[in-house]
């Protein structure tokens, strides 16, 4: 019950955050799509219902850094391990086109801001 009532409480902030600019995208299979070793402007990417996202956190449901944290720990892991693509989670968030983002900075791409996070685990 205490975890229904959290996954309201999370989705009904990341609806009011951003609801009059972007429509929210979610996802109980997310992966993250990581680059290979030594590749030069490559950046790994979210893949949302199968279409890839270049990762952006939103900072009105990120003050604490817990959602990049989790991310970014998964992602360490994953390369730790050797593999190019995690483990499935859920992830839910919208998408914004934004410039300053590799491989080119002056381009604007679209950008998948994660208001949630759950079922990150590191692989095994």
């Amino acid at each position: 019950m205490k975890a229904i009532l959290v996954l309201l409480f999370a989705l009904a902030t990341s609806l009011t955050s951003h609801a009059d600019t972007a429509p929210l995208l979610a996802d109980s299979a997310a992966t993250v799509k990581l680059c290979a070793p030594r590749v030069a402007g490559c950046v790994s990417k979210i893949v949302i219902n199968g279409t890839a996202y270049i990762i952006g956190y939103d900072e009105s449901n990120n003050t604490d850094n817990a959602v990049t944290n989790l991310l970014e720990s998964m992602i360490n892991a994953c390369r730790a391990k050797g593999l190019l693509t995690s483990p499935t989670f859920t992830a839910e968030g919208y998408v914004i086109n934004e410039s300053g983002h590799l491989p080119n900075p002056t381009v604007e791409f679209p950008v998948f801001k994660i208001t949630y996070l759950a079922g990150v685990f590191p692989p095994q």
